[in-house]
């Protein structure tokens, strides 16, 4: 899968500078302590020193030197993240769901990390027509509680010794337990997800997975699961629902109904 990825420099904020400020201190130019997501001084500062030590001879996967700018262009994101440059594509991030938009949807006020985090699932996944946003936001605002929930409620110890999940090791059933809107569950599931996003810290479980992404993760179901076609295809707010519960009627479809109303009314 191609990773959608922004030009970052000094002043940016949000899940990207995260993501950024994450690599760097992989890299072991940055402390975990100074991951906040604002793209300041001190991370301009590492930036340019990654940069500085990545010249032509030195660089792995992009095809150029790096130039000391302290901009995060695609040669820079190539080398932080190990991947070629047809790997990455550079966007503008988009915002396909405003903050008035979400509030009304889901009955609650949305909190700007997780807004970015929605409108990055939706152009990471493609759900991007007004359908596809109509029923992608009536599942998750049922599956989160309106955005009360993005870890699953029960301790995982369900799901402990599955292999099925590839819970094979000790403490994987909490470990891995549901994360996100959709929940994500499982060591295999959640090893493919690191895979796609290029980030082994989802291995780190549950509590990284919501706080990182709540939506993100429920976007890589849809698309692992093909509910974009499905939902292209005709497919009524019962039957998405119960793909995404797993039974027909799907548990709590009133509820869904009765987003996916408000969706089609906000959403056009």
């Amino acid at each position: 899968m191609i990773e959608k990825l922004p030009i970052l420099k000094r002043g940016n904020n949000g899940f990207f500078v995260e993501r950024l400020q994450t690599r760097l201190e992989y890299w072991k130019l940055l402390s975990i302590e100074d991951v906040d997501g604002d793209f300041g001084p001190v991370t301009e500062r590492k930036v340019k020193e990654f940069q500085r030590l990545r010249p032509l001879d030195k660089c792995q996967y992009s095809p150029h030197g790096l130039n000391e700018t302290g901009i995060v262009d695609k040669n820079t994101w190539c080398e932080l993240l190990c991947l070629k440059p047809e790997d990455i594509e550079i966007v503008e991030i988009v915002v396909f769901v405003s903050k008035v938009q979400a509030d009304s949807i889901f009955g609650n006020p949305i909190h700007y990390d997780k807004l970015e985090d929605l409108n990055r699932c939706l152009q990471r996944f493609n759900i991007t027509t007004p359908l596809r946003i109509r029923h992608f936001m009536a599942q998750i605002a049922h599956e989160s509680g309106g955005l009360r929930w993005f870890k699953e409620l029960s301790s995982g110890w369900k799901y402990e010794g599955r292999p099925d999940l590839g819970n094979v090791n000790p403490g994987d059933g909490p470990k891995f337990k549901g994360a996100g809107a959709i929940q994500l569950t499982g060591r295999y599931n959640y090893q493919r997800f690191s895979e796609v996003m290029n980030d082994p810290r989802i291995m780190e479980g549950v509590d990284y997975v919501a706080h990182i992404y709540p939506f993100v993760s429920s976007g890589f179901w849809w698309y692992d699961n093909k509910m974009n076609q499905f939902v292209d295809s005709g497919a009524s707010c019962r039957e998405v629902s119960a793909r995404v519960n797993g039974k027909d009627p799907a548990n709590g479809l009133a509820d869904r109904l009765s987003y996916y109303s408000k969706a089609c009314m906000i959403i056009s």
